[in-house]
């Protein structure tokens, strides 16, 4: 194996480490938080059924679950982009900026689980909800319709991602004083979140 296969593979193995990792971290929160969650949090975020936090936990559960299809299927391969203007990561740069990605989703999702604030909680909900429901078309379905082909994520984002999200945002949309207050806590959300993103991009390109 070259020294350039044996990175891809370490940084690949270490990507699938982390969103194992993740998994386990959740799930473990998961147990934690809902065994110690108070009788007002569950009347204000759920009657009946599940609660916005257990959709939220479900949501985080698919979010690296997407990652993981990503990684495995893209196979070593750069990341494509349908826009020729638009630069491609590699698939080392892809695995650091997925992988960095999702510690930073990871240790939101465990403070806004954990918080009292229902504020705080709805806004960084709405605001992963929201990017991901968007992520879930743009690239996935639109570079899938616009090629004709399969493109890694594809499956998750469509089947877990794409409803999971949907139900978190309807969910809490009763929760707000109003649809304005509603759009425009989800307007600074994804200009957070994309804002994060872009940043994350930057330095992979600068470090791997």
């Amino acid at each position: 194996m070259t020294t350039e296969g044996f990175r891809k593979e370490a940084f690949c193995f270490s990507g699938l480490l982390i969103e194992t990792h993740g998994l386990f971290c959740v799930a473990c929160l998961y147990k934690f938080v809902y065994s110690h969650e108070s009788s007002q949090i569950k009347y204000e975020m759920g009657k009946t059924g599940l609660s916005s936090r257990k959709i939220f936990t479900l949501l985080i559960v698919a979010f690296l679950v997407h990652n993981c299809e990503e990684a495995i299927m893209m196979n070593g391969k750069a990341a494509e982009s349908p826009v020729e203007v638009i630069k491609p990561l590699t698939y080392s740069q892809f695995l650091f900026a997925v992988s960095f990605l999702s510690i930073i989703v990871l240790a939101i999702y465990i403070f806004a689980i954990k918080t009292r604030n229902n504020k705080t909680y709805l806004f960084i909900s709405m605001a992963i909800a929201a990017g991901l429901l968007i992520n879930a078309f743009i690239p996935h379905i639109v570079v899938a319709l616009y090629t004709l082909n399969y493109t890694p994520g594809l499956v998750t984002a469509v089947l877990f991602i794409l409803p999971i999200s949907m139900l978190l945002l309807s969910k809490n949309k009763p929760l707000f004083e109003s649809r304005r207050q509603m759009v425009y806590q989800i307007v600074i959300g994804l200009a957070t979140a994309y804002g994060v993103f872009a940043i994350t991009i930057v330095v992979a390109k600068l470090l791997i």
